[in-house]
Parts: structure tokens; sequence; C-alpha cells
């Protein structure tokens, strides 16, 4: 049996170093953590994230066919039709037939999915808080105005 040859110490320091410069590598690992304690806020809620997202997107524009959603999301069909399934199963959303298409639906928030937005945006700026809180007041504002300018020159390739 062979023995693996070990990694040049060289190369394990420029990964090191790249992991820990890298804009990309940090916004990714930011992202996952944020996600990770959103998913534990939500499911007080009996949410998960495709929920939320389908959630926040129906609040914006409300009546969004299925397939519009998912466009507009840049999520699967099969994902968005699961998170509509259960939403609608908590009697968050319900489905309409389009009056010019048999074929489309058209969904909207009920009541209680209307009544629920005002936590879920609860939830948002307590996360929000506690993660501008990690920097000094003078920076926070800095902070959110460069991840804007970042997040607008790359474009909508998310939701």
């Amino acid at each position: 049996m062979n023995k693996p040859t070990p990694v040049h110490p060289e190369l394990r320091d420029q990964a090191h170093q790249t992991r820990t410069t890298s804009a990309g590598w940090m916004l990714q690992r930011l992202a996952c953590m944020t996600e990770t304690q959103m998913q534990t806020r939500l499911k007080v809620h009996g949410l998960k994230m495709d929920h939320f997202i389908v959630l926040m997107a129906l609040t914006e524009k409300e009546g969004a066919s299925q397939t519009e959603i998912g466009e507009g999301l840049r999520l699967a069909g099969y994902t968005v039709s699961r998170a509509l399934d259960a939403l609608e199963k908590q009697g968050l959303v319900e489905r309409k037939q389009d009056a010019q298409s048999r074929r489309t639906h058209r969904v909207f928030l009920t009541d209680d999915g209307r009544a629920l937005m005002p936590s879920i945006f609860g939830i948002i700026g307590d996360l929000n808080k506690d993660l501008l809180d990690q920097l000094p007041a003078e920076d926070q504002q800095e902070f959110l105005r460069l991840l804007t300018v970042l997040t607008q020159a790359v474009g909508s390739g998310c939701g």
C-alpha cells in the first residue's frame, strides 16, 4: 500500500492564506452561519428557509404564479412546489386558478400568512442586529454600504 505524499508546507500555507484573505470564502462562511441561525429561528414558526424565501417573495409580489416565484428566486420548480405545499398545509398561502389560464395558479398570502410576516420581519431584524453588533457602531453602516456595492456589482445570480 502506497503512503500518500504529504502536502508541501508551502502549499498548506498558501491554502490557509487564500482561505483567510478570500472575500468569497469569508462571505460564503458568513452566509452559511447566517442561514443556520435563520433556520433555527424560523423553526419556532414551523418554517424552513425555503418557506421564508417564498413568503418574502409573495409579500413583495402577491398573486405570482409558481413559475414566476421560481424564476424570480432562482429556485427549482420542485423546491417552490414543496415550499408552497407546506405553506398551504399550514394555512399561510392559497393557490387560486388564473382567470386567463386554466393551467396557471396564482399564489396569495392568507390572512394568517399576512399576520405572520411581522414576526418574520422581527426574526430578520434580530438576526441582523446580532450580526452587526459584532462590529463597532461606526463600521456597521460602512459594512452594509460595501455589501450593497458588491451585491449590485455582481448582479442578481441568486434570489
